[in-house]
């Protein structure tokens, strides 16, 4: 999906990415292209880290276990926000993310931004 933020820091989520259809994908990405310049777009995608140790021979053993949920805002200028933590993202910590991070950008940098999940 993408967020649309126009000068007002208004919050619309205009349009849905589909991941697994590839013509979706291509048409996605279009729309994009079209529409927003490189400096409008922000790139928000979830990741993970875990630690895991192997004991010798190459039978995995877990020494220690952590795993971090990872939520960085990426644009042409680098890492925006970023926000860590050691449980999964639902929706509502989502939306929490972007709230805190357009309320931290005031006034907006540009016009109009688009908010891109690392979906599609």
């Amino acid at each position: 999906m993408f967020v649309h933020v126009n000068s007002d820091s208004v919050i619309q989520v205009t349009q849905a990415a589909i991941e697994h259809n590839e013509g979706k994908c291509d048409q996605y990405q279009i729309f994009i292209a079209e529409n927003f310049c490189p400096d409008q777009l922000i790139f928000i995608d979830e990741s993970a880290w875990a630690c895991q140790n192997f004991a010798d021979g190459g039978v995995l053993t877990v020494v220690c276990f952590f795993r971090y949920s990872i939520l960085p805002a990426i644009s042409l200028d680098g890492i925006l926000h970023l926000n860590i933590q050691d449980h999964s993202y639902t929706a509502a910590i989502f939306n929490e993310f972007i709230g805190g991070f357009t309320q931290q950008y005031e006034p907006i940098p540009s016009e109009e931004l688009c908010y891109c999940d690392g979906q599609c």
